[in-house]
């Protein structure tokens, strides 16, 4: 039978096949589950601290721990935690973390599992230094690279040590950043150059990672290097991981957005959820997004007998994604006064630079291209728009009361039973669109003040019933047709009939929308768009998130996360348990974390480790509490220099830890201000915020007051 797992096939999970690579007794990759990671926060040098971690990390499902070794104190004391960790009878395979120093990652190897390099910073020191390498002087860096790395891959491969080559977008070397830009083409071959060296040393027990903070730069540099592992028959592991996620609910939708999208298209092999916390906080969260993959992995994979037209491989996807305009193109539409059609995406103009960025074989002269820039997504798209619905009147009436003012909530989404005269009074003072949602409809002319009905399609018959209404074709609303999966037949036939069957009746009426009500949201509304794309109908999708899953934020984030970075869906509704400034808050942070939409502050804000000089929980805890009302504004939290500056490219402003208790500030890339008392650092960060007149003040931006969505973290 033909092999499908090598395909992305949006109607059934496929992972992809890698080969199999130990981590002491762990096998990661093959037919091994996605195994969960995490980094300890205590310094490496004190054993009862980082002892207390791990067992704390095992004991809540953590399977691999990653620990940093920034001195040769802390590779020296590595002999020790393992002599207790034995003694205490805790099994858990080790990493050690190395940035700059090959004579640590060296010793290193003697004491743990497997050793992460970082190919941007293991022969090189960031300089920022613009120049033009020739292919001879190009040739003479991956030389003088050689020279340093091969000695660490003999050794790892006599010893039976694992690696990670783990790029990260912040931490590019000059080298790659001359040649390819700060872009995932150049995250692709920084580990390449690293890969073929270990190669040619015939050391193969490798696996990758490619993090950003970006999440759209994290897909897309994950979806390039599967591309070009699969053009060259390799099949190495990859570790998931979107960096400097920072915390609460921001830092677990931006984590589930970046990791779950890869997920569901069978991209990943283990993952580690970076936040700003507690690292035991980390592990419920990976959990969570590995539980379905895992589950589905082992079910028989043979594809349905019929299945619609869509399969895609990592090259289109990455293609998809790299394309200026992501955005699925629609007919123009609107619901009252929004409206549903994409505009052309923002994008810096042109200029001379050496830092070109590169697709593939195409070099453009601007860095700052759509999706991997640092402006990706705060253009002038129509904007997603958010619905939520409202369980009943005495709530319309609180929920009129707190956001009337706050222009970003743009809708409602209210349930058939609410359709009264106290909840249209309501909506109407509020100016904004009022929607209905009903499977027993007799007449869409009953609901003559709705600006949108939602007509329920659970059968066949219901939708030729449907499709026979006058009222349904001569009604001035939008009318959003919901089929409701998997009692309906999608996976058959009968769904592309009535695919023609829509298309004959969209003639008739210029508002018509498409939605599904499914347990499997990111590939069944990848099938839909395909569908409707293959027959030419540029209606509106409507993205719902329906599950009951308790908490939702990290399984509706991934779902509707890989969707949204792909420019599928033109509004997002988050149904289930939570209250509706959940959902809301839920909503504006999926569509902030994929990108697409910018209601709020964006920090990137790095998970503590033993090379944090301060308590980085409490420092992000005080900086939001003063900078979380500033819409758009993007500003970096980081605890040490490993990929501070690197990331500052894509933060507007940045607080570095440089020392015990010392900070410097950076504007982008540039640092302003070096080794500042931590006391003052954050006074001095708010006047650099002001002297670059990025500030308002909190009465100034609507909302900013109460803690929802302007300012919720």
């Amino acid at each position: 039978m033909h092999d499908h797992r090598h395909m992305v096939h949006p109607n059934l999970y496929t992972r992809r096949p890698t080969r199999t690579v130990f981590v002491g007794h762990m096998g990661m990759g093959g037919n091994n589950p996605i195994r969960i990671q995490s980094m300890t926060s205590s310094s490496t040098k004190d054993t009862d601290a980082t002892i207390a971690e791990i067992k704390a990390l095992v004991h809540a499902g953590c399977e691999i721990v990653r620990l940093t070794v920034p001195t040769k104190a802390d590779c020296d004391n590595l002999k020790n935690i393992r002599r207790v960790l034995k003694q205490k009878k805790i099994k858990c395979p080790l990493v050690a973390d190395i940035h700059f120093t090959p004579s640590i990652a060296m010793e290193a190897v003697n004491y743990v599992e497997k050793i992460r390099i970082n190919p941007g910073n293991f022969a090189d020191k960031k300089l920022f230094e613009q120049r033009d390498y020739t292919d001879q002087e190009y040739a003479a860096e991956i030389l003088r690279i050689t020279e340093k790395f091969a000695p660490l891959v003999i050794k790892c491969r006599d010893q039976g040590v694992a690696m990670r080559i783990g790029t990260n977008h912040g931490s590019l070397s000059d080298r790659i950043m001359n040649r390819y830009g700060n872009t995932p083409t150049g995250m692709v071959e920084s580990a390449l150059e690293f890969l073929y060296i270990a190669i040619q040393n015939n050391f193969h027990d490798l696996v990758f990672s490619m993090k950003a903070s970006n999440t759209k730069v994290m897909i897309a540099a994950y979806r390039l290097l599967a591309m070009r592992l699969d053009e060259k028959g390799m099949n190495y592991p990859f570790h998931l991981g979107v960096t400097e996620a920072g915390d609460g609910e921001d830092g677990r939708i931006k984590s589930s957005v970046g990791i779950g999208t890869l997920l569901h298209e069978g991209i990943g092999d283990t993952i580690r959820v970076s936040l700003t916390e507690d690292s035991v906080h980390e592990i419920p969260v990976a959990g969570v997004l590995a539980a379905p993959s895992n589950a589905l992995f082992y079910i028989k994979l043979d594809p349905p007998p019929q299945t619609p037209p869509c399969h895609w491989t990592h090259q289109d996807l990455y293609n998809r994604h790299s394309q200026m305009d992501t955005r699925r193109q629609t007919l123009k539409q609107s619901v009252g006064d929004l409206s549903f059609e994409p505009r052309q995406v923002f994008s810096m103009p042109r200029r001379k630079s050496p830092w070109g960025t590169r697709f593939g074989n195409k070099i453009f002269e601007s860095p700052a291209r759509v999706g991997f820039s640092a402006l990706c997504g705060l253009g002038n798209t129509e904007p997603v728009r958010v619905w939520t619905d409202v369980p009943s009147v005495h709530d319309f009436k609180n929920f009129a009361e707190t956001v009337s003012s706050d222009p970003c909530f743009e809708g409602i989404e209210i349930p058939a039973g609410l359709y009264d005269q106290d909840v249209v009074k309501i909506v109407n003072s509020m100016n904004l669109p009022l929607s209905v949602m009903t499977s027993n409809i007799a007449s869409i002319n009953d609901f003559p003040d709705a600006h949108k009905v939602v007509c329920l399609v659970k059968s066949r018959s219901h939708l030729d019933h449907l499709l026979n209404m006058d009222s349904v074709h001569h009604a001035p609303c939008h009318l959003e047709l919901c089929f409701k999966l998997p009692d309906y037949p999608f996976y058959t036939e009968a769904f592309l009939d009535d695919v023609k069957r829509i298309r004959q009746f969209a003639n008739l009426r210029p508002h018509l929308g498409v939605s599904l009500i499914t347990s499997n949201p990111a590939q069944d509304y990848r099938i839909l768009a395909s569908t409707l794309d293959h027959h030419n109908l540029k209606f509106p999708i409507h993205l719902r998130y329906s599950q009951n899953i308790w908490p939702p934020h990290t399984d509706a984030s991934a779902h509707m996360g890989s969707l949204l970075v792909d420019g599928i869906g033109d509004s997002l509704q988050i149904a289930g348990l939570i209250s509706y400034q959940e959902k809301l808050s839920l909503s504006y942070g999926i569509l902030q974390a994929c990108r697409v939409r910018i209601t709020k502050t964006e920090f990137i804000a790095c998970p503590s480790c033993g090379r944090t000089l301060f308590d980085l929980k409490s420092v992000t805890t005080q900086i939001k509490a003063r900078t979380s009302h500033l819409k758009g504004v993007k500003i970096a939290i980081m605890g040490c220099i490993v990929n501070g500056p690197g990331e500052m490219a894509d933060a507007d402003f940045g607080y570095v830890g440089t020392g015990k208790k010392k900070v410097s500030l950076y504007v982008g890339k540039n640092c302003i201000e070096k080794n500042i008392p931590e006391d003052e650092a954050l006074e001095r960060l708010i006047s650099l915020i002001k002297e670059h007149n990025r500030w308002v003040d909190h009465p100034a931006y609507p909302g900013a007051t109460r803690g929802s969505i302007a300012n919720s973290g």
